[in-house]
């Protein structure tokens, strides 16, 4: 890996990282190609799936997400910034704001 990584950086490597960017490029314009050959149902159905994927995180992300969420709230009881709420008054709340 090493010798590989001296390669690339000694510039011997720039032809293979140059073909791999040109076979990504052509598949990508491929795609593009395919996706306008689509009813226009069939491109806002695909626009749709692709706009969402931007916002979805992926499991690995939603799972750090909330492990960083979770220590910080922690962080924050521990630091006395938060007080713990019994699950009681919680949910008398909650009942409270819906009704």
């Amino acid at each position: 890996m090493a010798d590989l990584e001296s390669e690339i950086r000694a510039g011997l490597g720039n032809n293979i990282l140059e073909r791999g960017k040109d076979v990504m490029s052509q598949n990508i314009e491929e795609l593009e190609s395919q996706a306008m050959d689509l009813s226009l149902e069939g491109r806002a159905r695909l626009a749709k799936k692709l706009l969402l994927s931007l916002d979805a995180p992926s499991e690995e992300e939603n799972l750090a997400l909330w492990v960083a969420e979770a220590e910080r709230r922690l962080r924050e009881l521990r630091e006395g910034r938060a007080k713990e709420i019994p699950a009681e008054e919680t949910f008398r709340r909650a009942r409270a704001a819906i009704s």
